[in-house]
């Protein structure tokens, strides 16, 4: 029976290398994830987390659409 993060105290946990799919990115990140509810409990680094993330696809969009 899977357990809700929400409700998972998150004992069971196991490093994930993560795989890299080239061009597209990472399809499972590298990070530690709970065995029991399969959420990532702490990775070492989100390209999510960065400021500038965002910022970047929205200047890639502008070049590929010029007004």
């Amino acid at each position: 029976m899977a357990v809700e993060p929400d409700e998972c105290p998150h004992e069971n946990v196991e490093w994930e290398e993560g795989n890299y799919v080239p061009p597209y990115g990472w399809e499972i990140s590298p990070g530690h994830y709970c065995i029991d509810c399969g959420e990532i409990v702490d990775a070492p680094y989100s390209i999510h987390d960065d400021p500038d993330f965002d910022r970047k696809y929205e200047l890639e969009d502008e070049m590929r659409n010029p007004l």
